[in-house]
């Protein structure tokens, strides 16, 4: 399969993405050809037949961390509300102790 995308760079060094079917061209914003070339990989990538787009998000989630492809909705409301229950508890403490607390700095 032809890429529908491609990479241009003009005299002042700006790299562009151009669509080989329509001729559009979009500026990336980059000097660097390495990102120019990193970010020219999200079009050709959702240009790709949709039976591959699972397999590559599966892929990124691996990659991103072992636990997170196992991860259900359960699993990430039980983090936040643990997370929010130590907040809270701590909240609690300091409102039984306000001589502890620290004091702010306002101007009066």
């Amino acid at each position: 399969m032809k890429n529908q995308f491609g990479l241009i760079q003009r005299p002042w060094g700006v790299y562009y993405l151009k669509d080989k079917v329509t001729g559009e061209q979009t500026s990336l914003k980059t000097n660097d050809r390495n990102e120019a070339q990193r970010l020219l990989l999200g079009p050709r990538r959702h240009a790709q037949p949709a039976a591959l787009q699972p397999a590559l998000t599966r892929v990124y989630i691996n990659g991103a961390g072992p636990k997170l492809g196992a991860r259900t909705w359960c699993g990430a409301g039980q983090a936040n509300l643990s997370r929010k229950e130590k907040t809270l508890a701590k909240s609690e403490q300091r409102n039984r102790n306000p001589g502890q607390m620290k004091r702010s700095s306002h101007k009066h």
